[in-house]
This record gives structure tokens, sequence and C-alpha cells, in this order.
């Protein structure tokens, strides 16, 4: 896996669907993001910084699980595109100065399947069949 720097990272696009189905795209606020994959979590996390001169956390409020998609590209990689839900807003500092309001925030983001996989159950009983069917099964009727 390819480990790269803000020096060489091209970000095409960050866009968010609110709660509403809302869609806009918020790569002009976007100051820094990081993304995570860790043998010891469930699933890819990340987190996105945003800078707001415009109020735009007062007009498109952000409550969790909004899906935000990052779409970025580094040198000698294909282009990258991954999606995740919003699950907590942390961070919200006041930076303005006297002539321009400034909100600086930070989104906290994991993959939809984690936000899935908090609010879902399965309450199937498997008999008789293979786990890699089993496996199917629950990916097919609960995850996807």
């Amino acid at each position: 896996m390819t480990q790269a720097t803000s020096k060489n990272v091209k970000v095409d696009s960050i866009y968010l669907l609110n709660f509403e189905s809302n869609f806009v795209d918020i790569t002009s606020l976007g100051v820094e993001f990081s993304i995570y994959e860790n043998l010891f979590d469930h699933c890819i996390t990340g987190y996105l910084i945003l800078s707001d001169n415009n109020g735009f956390l007062e007009k498109f409020p952000i409550i969790g699980e909004e899906l935000i998609t990052i779409a970025f590209s580094t040198p000698g990689e294909k282009r990258l595109k991954y999606n995740f839900s919003v699950y907590k807003v942390d961070t919200v500092r006041d930076v303005s100065n006297n002539s321009q309001p400034n909100l600086i925030y930070t989104l906290h983001l994991v993959a939809p399947q984690k936000i899935i996989s908090n609010i879902s159950s399965v309450d199937n009983s498997f008999n008789g069949i293979k786990c890699s069917e089993i496996i199917n099964s629950v990916h097919e009727n609960y995850i996807k």
C-alpha cells in the first residue's frame, strides 16, 4: 500500500450528501484529510478538517451519518474514491478575525458499513451449509 504525503496528493473532489438528500460540493472547504486502514479496526476510518467562512454548518447542519465522498489521486496511481459516513463533528473552533467569521471543525469518518453494522443484527440461524455460504448470505442480505 502506498503512503502519500500532502505534497503529492491532488484532491479532485469532496462531496457531502445530508440526511435530506441534499448534495453539495465541499471541496473548497477542505483543509486536511486522513484515511486510516488498521488491522485492529473493522473498517476504514478517517477525518476531514473543514474551514467554514460562509456559515456552511448553520445552513447545512451535519448531525451524523451524512455521506462524504472523497476523490483524490497521487502520482503514478490511479484516481481513488472513498465513501464515508460522518459519525461525529468535533473540535469546532472559532478562528474569526474582526472582518471575517471563520469556523474550523473536524468530521470523523467511518466506512458506511460500520454504521450499518451498528444498527443491524443478524437474526438467522444457519445449519448444514458452508461457512463461505453463510458469509455470502449475511453480506448480501444485511450489509450490502
